[in-house]
């Protein structure tokens, strides 16, 4: 997404990689990182969020992406 300058902070959003299934319900995690931009609640269904299909577009894992292309 971006160049990551040595000794940056950086920040990963399990959107592009956690997803609720059958066998795997992700509980709700309640972020405390402080950012203006935080949705503050992450779920394992994040990754159906438009607005972060737009945002992650090319950058999601290989199942999550074959989900959101899915008709």
């Amino acid at each position: 997404m971006r160049y990551i300058k040595p000794s940056e902070e950086i920040t990963f959003d399990y959107a592009m990689t956690d997803a609720n299934t059958e066998t795997m319900q992700c509980a709700e995690i309640h972020c405390l990182c402080g950012s203006s931009q935080c949705r503050k609640t992450i779920t394992g269904d994040d990754w159906k969020i438009p607005a972060l299909q737009k945002k992650y577009r090319g950058y999601f894992s290989t199942y999550l992406q074959k989900k959101i292309q899915k008709p």
